[in-house]
């Protein structure tokens, strides 16, 4: 009910009951079950669209939290066509929502769900490689994880735009960070441009990879070594 109160009724209020429901649906499948059940999630989209920014704030903490549920995932949030008005907030004017943006969508692009497809068609792997240069680390970590969970297991030419928009010279940039977290994340979307559950050979997948490093940068990379011909 809180979450319907109109325009003047307390921002903070509704705030409020967003991150509560956020807190509550975080950890357990049962509690995001039960705030599917109730109904809240068209109420949580409407507020996405939300003029304030704390409101838009508070409703990607919830969005953030139920789509950590693979069930809700595939049914709950695609029906609420939340694709949308997630995907421009990516690029909202508060780089605070462009960060909980991209962290809401790191699940959002994973391979089984039905969303990764409007993601990328509304140009979110060029958009999540320009974030990769973001000077807040958060921001910058989101987005090379979105890009690793979009190259899982994805078709050879998802993973050849993906290095088109990144660049192999920014993947090792990226590796060789003097963040921890970044380069964990870098390196898992290494791995995962050569990895294929697919019953043909990924020799494709390899063969881009090797190109794209060099046989010579490839292995300082697997060495933990710099590639002194790549740019930073």
């Amino acid at each position: 009910r809180m979450l319907k109160l109109g325009s003047r009724e307390s921002t903070q209020l509704r705030s409020s009951a967003l991150y509560a429901l956020a807190s509550l649906s975080g950890m357990l499948e049962e509690s995001r079950k039960a705030v599917a059940d109730a109904g809240a999630l068209p109420v949580i989209v409407d507020l996405l669209k939300s003029d304030v920014g704390e409101l838009r704030l508070a409703s990607l903490a919830c969005v953030r939290s139920l789509s950590r549920s693979v069930k809700i995932l595939k049914t709950a949030l695609a029906q609420a066509e939340i694709s949308d008005p997630l995907y421009q907030l990516v690029s909202d004017p508060s780089e605070q929502i462009q960060e909980m943006a991209t962290a809401a969508i790191c699940n959002i692009v994973l391979e089984f769900s039905s969303l990764k497809e409007i993601i990328l068609q509304k140009g979110g792997i060029r958009r999540f490689a320009e974030l990769s240069y973001s000077t807040t680390k958060s921001l910058r970590l989101n987005a090379v994880w979105a890009l690793k969970n979009i190259v899982y297991d994805a078709d050879p030419p998802i993973k050849l735009e993906v290095m088109k928009e990144l660049t192999y010279p920014r993947l090792a940039f990226l590796i060789r960070s003097d963040e921890e977290e970044i380069r964990e994340i870098a390196l898992s979307l290494l791995r995962n441009l050569a990895f294929s559950r697919r019953d043909e050979p990924h020799e494709q997948e390899v063969a881009a990879i090797f190109s794209g490093f060099g046989r010579a940068g490839l292995l300082e990379i697997l060495q933990g070594r710099t590639p002194e011909f790549l740019p930073c």
